[in-house]
């Protein structure tokens, strides 16, 4: 789910066929979280007023906490596992994850 939460952070006012072609998932997976979701009240849906059939999702202010929480985790995880090499090569490690996230964000 922190990965559909990512996706909405990341291209907010998305529709489930936009998460899910951003994220790599089917729909179906994608369908199955944003109902959790929803039903936890992490997410809005609603419906597109140019298009009846297509669904607008959003972060609500729990979902936005909850993302910003989950993300720390993560962060503090990988410093315990890149903290070890030296900071020259983390430089161009993060770089490196700097242009793929920005590749897979133009999308």
């Amino acid at each position: 789910q922190f990965l559909i939460l990512l996706g909405l952070k990341c291209k907010e006012s998305s529709s489930q066929t936009e998460i899910a072609d951003f994220l790599y998932l089917t729909e179906a997976t994608v369908s199955r979280h944003i109902t959790a979701l929803e039903k936890g009240k992490y997410l809005t849906r609603k419906e597109d007023p140019n298009n009846r059939r297509k669904h607008i999702l959003g972060l609500t202010p729990k979902g936005l906490k909850a993302f910003t929480s989950a993300h720390k985790i993560i962060e503090d995880e990988l410093k315990d596992i890149f903290g070890p090499i030296p900071k020259k090569d983390r430089a161009l490690i993060g770089e490196a994850f700097e242009r793929v996230l920005a590749k897979l964000l133009k999308k």
